[in-house]
């Protein structure tokens, strides 16, 4: 079966143990069997799958795979995938693990502990400036003042309503 590769590299993604083809809105797992490139496309032998007859029902599908495979070289990972990584702000250097990527409408959140408190990081274009795969490193330029909002000691005293 030919596969036509839009995004990423053919060679990594051929290199997947499975492939999901969307079959009526539902992915579904392809074990990838045998990859090799011909003139710049990538041709699988999926399992299961050994007669033109039936390749025909799989063509024009949607190919789907994990991002460590589909992802080209210059990519960056996805904002899910940093737990673990080490995050620093260019001002106020080291700020520790990433601990887990939370998902929430229209933005995604770094939770770190900061000298002992908990700190979401927002993980988007404008705060976060460098991402090392190597070394497994973040490095944010973080709006002024907003780990002060985590970070300053605040007052102990409690604030009666009326």
């Amino acid at each position: 079966m030919v596969l036509a590769v839009e995004h990423g590299d053919p060679e990594k993604i051929g290199q997947a143990p499975y492939l999901f083809l969307e079959l009526e809105g539902i992915p579904v797992p392809f074990k990838c069997m045998e990859h090799r490139m011909h003139r710049g496309d990538l041709i699988v032998h999926l399992e299961s799958i050994d007669s033109s007859q039936l390749a025909e029902p799989l063509l024009q599908s949607t190919v789907l795979t994990e991002r460590k495979y589909g992802r080209a070289a210059a990519e960056q990972p996805g904002w899910e995938e940093l737990a673990g990584y080490t995050a620093s702000d260019a001002s106020f250097g080291n700020l520790g693990p990433i601990l887990e990527v939370q998902e929430f409408p229209m933005q995604y959140l770094a939770r770190c502990e900061v000298n002992g408190q908990e700190v979401l990081l927002p993980l988007n274009e404008n705060t976060v400036e460098t991402i090392d795969e190597e070394k497994r490193q973040v490095s944010f330029r973080l709006p002024a003042g907003l780990l002060d909002v985590y970070l300053k000691p605040g007052d102990d005293e409690e604030v009666e309503m009326e």
